[in-house]
């Protein structure tokens, strides 16, 4: 299993190969300014719509960023596909993945 700080490092990592502050990628991807830095800095869980705006502004993977796994450009549009359910469509999605 991967540790929360593991995403967290990789996070702060790819905001300073940005060249990027944490206040100017949030506000680029229309967060808070001290949001990435409460992620960061204060363990402040994020949703994912977060993260994917986020990794939309940095230009990396959300996979690679939680897991540090390859991903296929396909994974980000399932994601993006998932974060627009509703809680009920979520779960039926959930439950044919686990077949």
């Amino acid at each position: 299993m991967v540790e929360a700080m593991d995403w967290r490092k990789r996070l702060q990592d790819a905001i300073h190969w940005s060249g990027r502050s944490m206040r100017s990628v949030a506000i680029q991807a229309g967060l808070r300014p001290g949001y990435i830095y409460e992620v960061i800095k204060y363990g402040r869980d994020p949703s994912l719509s977060s993260m994917l705006k986020v990794c939309e502004v940095l230009e990396t993977d959300l996979i690679w960023l939680l897991y540090r796994l390859p991903t296929l450009p396909s994974n980000e549009d399932v994601l993006r596909t998932f974060e627009s359910l509703s809680p009920a469509r979520r779960r039926t999605f959930l439950l044919l993945l686990k077949q």
